[in-house]
């Protein structure tokens, strides 16, 4: 057989770099000779000099001698890759993705628990679990929603793990959604922060703001529902979200505030599960991300 190593991802083109061998020259990485089929592996990989060159998984096909290996992404690392296993004694392809449709799925992962779905299914050549991986890749939209100054951008913040969207005291702060990458159990999402909703718009920048928020809402994957103190608001909120989420979007309420006062009884989507959450002591959050995994694991093709 002989000795090929393919690039099955665009250089640069993602956050990990798929390569799939085949063979097993003299100087192959050992751990090559010690797996079976369907096996993944977590490995350093180094060069003849013993250099660490990446950390990768490697696994075996159900085929004899064929392997994928995935690294991070970036040209200099897949580069660093290609170099250390031609060094290996493997020759480089280039006409074509020996995966095939497997590849086509791995270029596609976006978290390691993709990655590791993948590549079980290609290793076991399970053709039947293609629907469920497809859905499974697919990058969910995650909306957050609610009334003026009850905490939306504060939670987006907290749930995108950075100082994103301007936080202010000033009511509708937040014009244009903003969105953000970010992982739930495995999810791919986009977290989207929205416009305030309180009523009628004072401005033709809050109507078209509005706007926009709400063909967000139309597309969402998962709603999150910001409540705070103010009833009145929080129920003008509720009728507007639910006029314009899909039915088939699950809705989480998250009562913020909580640190100042007992989260209010709400009548609103009863049925909705909730949590009590303070953006500003960062309690709650954790459960929050538990339970929007839940949902996104429920509303998971099966």
């Amino acid at each position: 057989m002989a000795n090929h190593v393919t690039l099955a991802t665009a250089l640069g083109g993602g956050g990990i770099s798929i390569l799939s061998l085949t063979g097993l020259p003299p100087d192959a990485p050992e751990i090559l000779r010690t797996l079976t089929a369907g096996e993944l592996r977590h490995h350093w990989l180094r060069d003849r000099a013993g250099e660490i060159v990446d950390e990768v998984l490697i696994g075996k096909t159900g085929k004899a001698d064929e392997f994928l290996l995935t690294g991070h992404g970036g040209s200099a690392a897949a580069l660093a890759l290609l170099q250390a296993l031609r060094a290996a004694g493997y020759e480089e392809k280039t006409d074509g993705n020996f995966f095939g449709v497997w590849g086509e799925l791995l270029a596609q992962c976006r978290t390691p628990a993709q990655v590791n779905a993948v590549a079980a299914a290609c290793a076991a050549g399970d053709l039947a679990a293609m629907p469920r991986l497809r859905d499974f890749l697919r990058v969910r939209r995650v909306v957050i929603a609610g009334a003026t100054n009850s905490g939306k951008s504060s939670l987006f913040n907290e749930l995108a793990g950075g100082d994103f969207a301007l936080v202010s005291a000033e009511a509708r702060a937040t014009r244009d959604p903003l969105r953000r990458e970010t992982v739930f159990g495995g999810f791919a999402c986009e977290l989207f922060d929205t416009a305030g909703w309180d009523g009628a718009a004072a401005s033709a920048v809050d109507a078209e703001a509005f706007a926009r928020g709400q063909n967000e809402l139309r597309a969402a994957d998962l709603v999150i529902f910001v409540a705070a103190e103010d009833r009145r608001a929080d129920e003008r909120a509720a009728q507007i979200i639910g006029e314009n989420s899909p039915p088939t979007a699950p809705l989480i309420i998250a009562q913020n505030k909580s640190d100042l006062a007992p989260p209010p009884r709400l009548t609103f989507f009863p049925s909705a599960p909730r949590v009590a959450i303070s953006c500003r002591a960062a309690t709650g959050i954790e459960e929050l991300r538990e339970i929007i995994t839940d949902c996104l694991s429920t509303n998971y093709t099966n």
